[in-house]
């Protein structure tokens, strides 16, 4: 397992890394095998065996239970755990839980409510980010989080999704910034991101 080795800039001054730990929303998925055992917990499980990178998970089925745990996910005790893994179907500016339940990225603004400060939000959706850049922005600036990321295509059922996520979870446990983690995984993985289509508005 990696060691927790603090970034330091020039000069010698200690810099935060943009994440050391996970809290991660996985949808029920209805269309699932449930045979099929990979999910986000055996992503996030092989990315702390290879970063130690920390993580907290829920099952979500509502949008009461999506709204009350990305309440907990903001409290000054999860202030570690900076990544936000949202892992659900999707649609342009809309994830869905389970079903026909589906909760607009306006609804989840109107919850984190600048709250996510420090904070970065992954959507593991397909097509969420093919929203107009004003209303993504928008989200960003309402949810008061560093970084918004997702996709513009569709990415479910495909293994290059866990792949990059991978990648990308590990870039954003080493990095201290978000444009050297997009540098990092434009210039070394361009094929994932122009497969996936990945946005990150920062």
């Amino acid at each position: 397992m990696a060691k927790d080795v603090p970034a330091v800039a020039p000069g010698g001054n200690v810099r935060r890394r943009l994440a050391t730990g996970v809290f991660a929303f996985e949808g029920d998925d209805s269309d699932a095998d449930l045979r099929q055992q990979f999910g986000v917990a055996t992503l996030l499980q092989t990315v702390r065996e290879l970063s130690g990178l920390k993580f907290i998970r829920r099952d979500i089925g509502t949008a009461p239970e999506l709204f009350y745990y990305v309440r907990k996910w903001t409290q000054q005790r999860y202030r570690d755990y900076q990544i936000g893994h949202f892992g659900f179907h999707g649609k342009p500016g809309e994830l869905w839980l389970s079903g026909s339940t589906k909760v607009t990225l306006e609804e989840l603004a109107d919850v984190l409510d600048g709250r996510a400060g420090g904070r970065i939000i992954y959507f593991s959706s397909c097509e969420i980010m093919g929203s107009d850049d004003a209303a993504l922005r928008r989200f960003q600036q309402r949810s008061g989080a560093t970084a918004v990321i997702g996709f513009l295509e569709r990415v479910g059922g495909s293994l290059e999704l866990p792949a990059f996520e991978l990648l990308l979870l590990q870039a954003l446990n080493d990095d201290v910034r978000m444009d050297a983690v997009e540098e990092r995984l434009r210039s070394q993985h361009p094929y994932l991101c122009e497969l996936l289509g990945l946005k990150i508005i920062n």
